[in-house]
């Protein structure tokens, strides 16, 4: 990673990983206090891509090594489910570890897949409109940079609004909606150590399971195709239907809320991708 210093300021912005430029819409930067606090302002990563762990434990030992807080606006779409299945917002969970708090009644809170899956639907369809165009502006910015449909960042800064701020306070009765709070944390030497134990996602490609348990062929979609799909609404509502049912598919038969968040936070952001960027032929 490399940090540039914005003229006339103490703020750093991201501007390249391993090498290469960032994308117009990487947004990542951070302000430093001097003799304080280490001020996050941004934390949206787009391509090339890079874990917003491995930018947290930049600062952490940033932080730790020069004695400053970390301060920052919790927006984080993360924080809504944690908070609920955790008893900690996102950034209290990464930077400072996970706590004692007994949260088993509400984890194990089970979830009936007929009512959530209608409840998805239902908002899937109703969010359209909203998300769909932040969605079109994503897929121009990727075909604008050149960037393959296939590591096109296409869910950037909607699908984890729409998943945990919408879905999951609106389908998952024990869960309810968190407000944005600003947080301050000391990092002390132990929550150093943890959070660079943490192993950020793997960076490189992994084969779906869809095409495997489906048992169908895919080639990937240009980019003229996935916006024709997009601007249809049922289309929209079916691919996410879709995944959701598939990876339903893949869990016991009744679900807890932990397995729901855990679900969408693996197989439905990945099937969704893979959704979107592939067609799935049958091999009659």
């Amino acid at each position: 990673m490399k940090f540039k210093k914005k003229e006339n300021s103490n703020i750093w912005e991201l501007k390249k990983i391993d090498g290469r430029d960032v994308s117009s819409k990487t947004n990542i930067k951070f302000e430093i206090h001097i003799g304080k606090s280490i001020e996050l302002h941004m934390l949206y990563p787009f391509y090339p891509k890079i874990s917003g762990i491995t930018v947290l434990q930049f600062m952490s030992a940033l932080a730790y090594t020069c004695d400053l807080d970390i301060q920052l606006q919790d927006a984080s779409d993360l924080t809504t489910p944690y908070l609920n299945l955790f008893g900690q917002t996102y950034y209290e969970y990464t930077l400072l570890g996970r706590s004692e708090k007994e949260m088993s009644a509400t984890q194990n809170a089970p979830i009936n897949k007929t009512t959530f899956l209608e409840c998805v639907t239902k908002h899937s369809d109703e969010d359209h409109w909203m998300y769909g165009n932040v969605f079109l502006g994503t897929l121009e910015t990727c075909y604008t940079e050149r960037i393959d449909v296939e590591d096109c960042p296409i869910h950037y800064n909607f699908l984890g609004h729409l998943l945990y701020k919408t879905i999951m306070p609106l389908c998952v009765d024990i869960v309810k909606k968190v407000t944005n709070q600003a947080s301050t944390f000391k990092i002390e030497k132990e929550n150093l150590k943890q959070i660079m134990e943490k192993i950020p996602p793997r960076e490189k490609k992994i084969a779906h399971q869809y095409p495997k348990i489906r048992k169908c062929i895919s080639t990937i979609k240009e980019y003229q195709t996935i916006v024709a799909e997009l601007r249809s609404k049922s289309t929209y509502k079916e691919v996410y239907k879709t995944a959701f049912e598939f990876c339903f598919s893949q869990l016991e038969n009744t679900p807890t809320a932990l397995n729901v968040f855990q679900m969408m936070r693996g197989c439905v952001f990945q099937t969704l991708d893979f959704l979107w960027k592939n067609k799935c032929t049958t091999n009659n």
